[in-house]
């Protein structure tokens, strides 16, 4: 009986899947024409780590957004809002050549801005399909490895240190991180760290 559960438990782990164990990375340019001058600069979606899926639908447990405007300081969002697995927080296959990615943050990491809407949408369509709309590890890295697009919009509410609350997004396919984007990711660890650390350390005192 233990085995028949033990294989069953194993089975039901390779449909629906685990937490991913290598977030998914994505790098690309930030735009926003709604300014008298149009605002240029790049934007970097690390960490993303998700919960695989035999449904359409991936919970995102983790990502961060770090956002990169010409003449204005960087903004970085961390920790993410809302109920996991809602529409807010998710990876989603569908028309068997389309992922979806939706993230919503409670705000950057200062809290100055971001705190009511700071919300990502993306839109990766592949040149190949897979066989059914199911979130598997294997449809979504699937997806992403014959991306012939990737595109989206970033909203935040409050400008704080950004020029705008709306950007346009434009993915680089098959992006490879550049040395100078390494360093920006591991400034972004750091923050993750620190802010995970923080609240350990307030879980811990109030235990």
């Amino acid at each position: 009986m233990r085995v028949a559960n033990f294989t069953a438990a194993i089975v039901a782990l390779a449909v629906c899947g685990v937490v991913n164990a290598n977030p998914l990375y994505f790098v690309g340019t930030a735009s926003t024409a709604n300014l008298p001058t149009a605002i240029n600069g790049s934007f970097v979606l690390s960490n993303l780590a998700y919960t695989a899926s035999a449904g359409q639908n991936a919970v995102v447990n983790s990502a961060t957004f770090a956002l990169s405007m010409v003449g204005s300081p960087s903004a970085t969002f961390v920790d993410i809002k809302g109920g996991l697995g809602s529409s807010k927080n998710r990876l989603r296959v569908q028309g068997l050549n389309t992922l979806l990615v939706n993230v919503n943050w409670t705000g950057d990491t200062t809290n100055n801005f971001g705190t009511s809407v700071s919300e990502l949408q993306l839109t990766i369509n592949s040149t190949k399909n897979v066989a059914a709309n199911v979130a598997s590890k294997a449809n979504i890295d699937f997806l992403i490895a014959n991306a012939n697009s990737i595109s989206g919009t970033f909203d935040v509410s409050g400008q704080g240190t950004l020029p705008d609350t709306s950007y346009d997004l434009a993915g680089t396919l098959n992006s490879v991180p550049e040395p100078s984007t390494w360093g920006l990711l591991a400034g972004i660890g750091m923050v993750a760290g620190r802010r995970f650390l923080r609240r350990r350390q307030v879980a811990d005192a109030t235990a």
